[in-house]
């Protein structure tokens, strides 16, 4: 999104996050700092989103598997795409007896 909102029609370059995930060692990381990390982010990326203009939102980047995406299109796939983690967080919690919030 960083790169959508800065730049004119950057090249966005899909990933192998089963490669990540194996050689970045995240089963040894701090789920705390992951934790963070994350919120940390998210709360710098809002205050830049919230003031962009409307059509700041139809600004496109290439990426080289799905071809032109726009700022509202990745936006959303990453508001999407929590959810998607927190399913599996919130089933691995329960098979563990916890409650979640």
């Amino acid at each position: 999104m960083k790169r959508v909102i800065a730049e004119d029609k950057p090249q966005l370059l899909a990933f192998d996050e089963n490669k990540w995930v194996e050689r970045l060692h995240y089963e040894l990381q701090s789920a705390q700092d992951a934790v963070a990390l994350l919120a940390l982010n998210r709360r710098c990326m809002t205050a830049v989103l919230r003031i962009l203009p409307d059509e700041a939102f139809k600004r496109t980047g290439i990426h080289n598997e799905r071809g032109e995406m726009s700022l509202e299109k990745l936006l959303n796939g990453a508001i999407s795409h929590l959810d998607h983690h927190l399913k599996f967080l919130y089933e691995k919690r329960e098979k563990l007896g916890k409650i979640m919030w």
